[in-house]
């Protein structure tokens, strides 16, 4: 791949940083009371929309190349399912030195029954089917939207190559027209957030392919018409969509209007950011920084759930410390911890064992290769070389 799109991953990678803060904001509200920062919820259709717009700048002239769609889900699991094996055995830990097992999320009782029958669902990043279990991920909560980003992945992977433009945008928009009768339908509740529960499993899957899929539908246009009067290298620039991302992930709409708002934001506002955002370079003093909350975002968006909940059910126990008596400053400090380790452990665990699994899946082709070498001719294996995954 050319340097070209690696440059403005730096902006994609800052703003999927600031909304993984904004969702641990809004997950852990207790510790940061009064402060509120409900509308951080749409940050996961920003997610999907920004893993739409990268994978296919990564991977699809890979795919077209001959790289085995087989191959690139194992690069996604591989991307996704570490850290978040990682938490799920924080949270169960959580569990077993909890007083009477009973975690806490802030000072409400979260009771998970039947520990090992949820364990056992947890680690193979599915759905647990039990009615009873308090949500459908209970040992990580934030992981529906990694299921969904995984299963979407694979479609993604098995029919890339056999995509046209029109393909996608007609992908993006039935998805799309099944959301809105989604969030038509639930409107009597109020329910927004498609996926993160049972009864609204279908939405979860069109929440993901509209978003995914108009992101690799906006790459595909952005490189036919990119924004040529846009400044391409500025650090003001940048600073400037960050903020208005930021702004619609901490703006509450007006009462009975979180609808309407989710719609705007998620069909409109987010689509026309990212695009512009393609046609920015960040200025080179803040590429560090924004390489950093790229790096650290998927590990903060992770592992902040568990750790919460080992903080509250745990720590502030064993202790006798209520949390909600040092808010904001606790929130302040739990998040600054969070960043932390989670830039610790991107560095010392996850980034080693994904290039030792990389390295597993290259060792069996390269068997498989030894294998059929006496049944080829020499100028077949040198096409065979040739075809060999990157």
């Amino acid at each position: 791949m050319s340097n070209e799109p690696k440059q403005y991953f730096h902006l994609l990678s800052a703003l999927r940083g600031i909304a993984a803060i904004l969702v641990v904001l809004r997950h852990t509200a207790p510790l940061f009371t009064p402060i509120q920062f409900q509308m951080s919820y749409m940050a996961v259709d920003l997610f999907f929309l920004l893993s739409g717009v990268v994978i296919e700048a990564s991977y699809q002239h890979r795919l077209r190349a001959g790289l085995p769609p087989l191959h690139f889900v194992w690069i996604r699991l591989i991307r996704i399912y570490p850290l978040y094996l990682l938490g799920t055995l924080v949270t169960f830990l959580a569990i077993l030195l909890a007083r009477g097992h009973l975690l806490l999320n802030g000072t409400i009782p979260y009771v998970i029954p039947h520990k090992l029958e949820l364990l056992a669902f947890a680690v193979t990043l599915l759905p647990n089917p039990f009615i009873w279990a308090p949500a459908e991920f209970p040992f990580d909560q934030p992981a529906w939207s990694l299921f969904f980003e995984l299963a979407v992945n694979v479609a993604y992977g098995f029919i890339a190559t056999k995509l046209s433009l029109r393909h996608v945008l007609l992908i993006a928009a039935s998805c799309g027209l099944g959301l809105l009768a989604c969030l038509l339908y639930f409107h009597h509740i109020h329910m927004i957030e498609m996926g993160c529960m049972r009864r609204a499993l279908l939405g979860g899957f069109l929440r993901t392919g509209f978003s995914f899929f108009l992101g690799v539908a906006l790459f595909r246009i952005h490189a036919a018409f990119p924004l040529s009067f846009i400044t391409p290298q500025s650090a003001i620039v940048s600073g400037i969509v960050i903020a208005f991302i930021v702004a619609i992930l901490v703006t509450s709409p007006p009462g009975g209007h979180a609808t309407c708002d989710y719609i705007l934001s998620v069909f409109v506002l987010f689509p026309a950011i990212i695009y512009a955002a393609l046609s920015v370079v960040p200025g080179k003093s803040v590429v560090p920084l924004w390489v950093f909350l790229g790096d650290t975002s998927y590990s903060v968006y992770t592992l902040h759930f568990p750790l919460y909940f080992f903080l509250c059910s745990v720590i502030a126990v064993d202790f006798d410390v209520s949390l909600n008596l040092y808010a904001p400053w606790i929130g302040v400090w739990f998040l600054a911890f969070v960043i932390a380790i989670s830039h610790f452990l991107d560095r010392v665990f996850d980034l080693p064992l994904r290039r030792f699994l990389r390295g597993l899946w290259h060792e069996g082709e390269e068997k498989r290769a030894a294998s059929a070498e006496p049944a080829i001719s020499k100028t077949d294996h040198t096409e065979l070389e040739r075809a060999k995954p990157l």
